[in-house]
This record gives C-alpha cells, structure tokens and sequence, in this order.
C-alpha cells in the first residue's frame, strides 16, 4: 500500500526539523562552547522552552502556516502548509530527483518563492539581550521570510510561569 503524501511529508517534517536542530545545536557548541540539549526528545507542544534553553531561533517559518509553540501539532497540518514547510528543504536535499507529489503544476509553482526553513543559533547580541530581564522576553524564537516576529521568548508558557513565580516572590518581599 503507497503511503499518501500527507503522511510522508509529516514524517519529513519531523526528520528536517531533527536534522535543522542538531545541526545548529553542534554549531552552537563549537563555535561559542555552549552545552546544549538533545533534539530528539523535544515534545513539539514545549519547542520554545527548548529553543530559549539552546539559544535557537527559527526563520523563514511560512506565512499561512501556525507556528510551533502552544498547541502546535504538526501532524494535524493539512496538505498545502505542510508542503510550504517541506517542499523547499526537499528541493534542496534532491535536486533534480525531487519531484513533487503533485502533477498540478500551478502547486508546485505557488511554492517556487517560498524560502527553506532555518534554524540558527542567536548571536552574541541576542544572547547579552537575554541575560538581561527586562529584555529576554522580547527575544525572538520564530520569524517569517519577511522578518516579522511571530513567536518570541514571552510567548514560552514555562517563561510565563517562571516570571509571574518571580514576580509573586518579588511582591511579597
């Protein structure tokens, strides 16, 4: 039985994003010798509690496409912010082997601008910014293509808990 292309690019999704991760991870450590946790136990409902922890930030996340963070389920993406999410990383590990699960050429064509997800370590301004309270918050954890923000460190559930805790200890001084 041929397994159906939703399916398939589920399982790509979730391999890409594993891939992406280790890969920024190990830049990460290398390049400024931070110890960094294990992408393969990421539960995808906590993805920014583990990017603020790992000093990552997502970008080139699809307009169109919910972003991880709360409530974000990828394997209930329908078909075409799935493809928007695989497609270019497909087309960049295949070349001219790729050959998308479509004959409708106007599809494939919708998805010809639509740049390959990144996921990069923050640099050494980024990483200042987030040792400073006031500002870790406003640190960003996932952008568009066009660089608007669309989830930051404030938006982490567990950063909400742990602030509000800080800010009840703080008032009953």
């Amino acid at each position: 039985m041929q397994e159906i292309p939703r399916d398939w690019n589920h399982r790509v999704f979730g391999s890409m994003m594993k891939e992406k991760l280790m890969v920024a991870l190990k830049d990460l450590r290398v390049t400024q010798g931070i110890e960094v946790g294990d992408p393969q136990k990421i539960v995808w409902q906590c993805l920014l509690e583990f990017m603020t922890k790992n000093y990552l930030i997502i970008l080139n996340w699809p307009h169109g496409v919910s972003p991880p963070g709360p409530g974000f389920e990828y394997k209930k993406l329908k078909g075409d912010p799935l493809r928007k999410l695989v497609v270019p990383y497909l087309r960049r590990k295949l070349g001219a082997m790729y050959d998308g699960p479509s004959d409708d050429d106007e599809e494939q064509d919708s998805l010809d601008g639509v740049p390959e997800i990144e996921i990069r370590p923050w640099n050494q301004d980024v990483i200042k910014m987030s040792e400073s309270p006031n500002l870790k918050g406003e640190v960003p954890l996932i952008k568009a293509a066009d660089g608007v923000v669309l989830h930051k460190v404030s938006d982490d559930l567990s950063w909400q808990k742990k602030t509000h805790e800080g800010e009840d200890t703080r008032h009953k001084g």
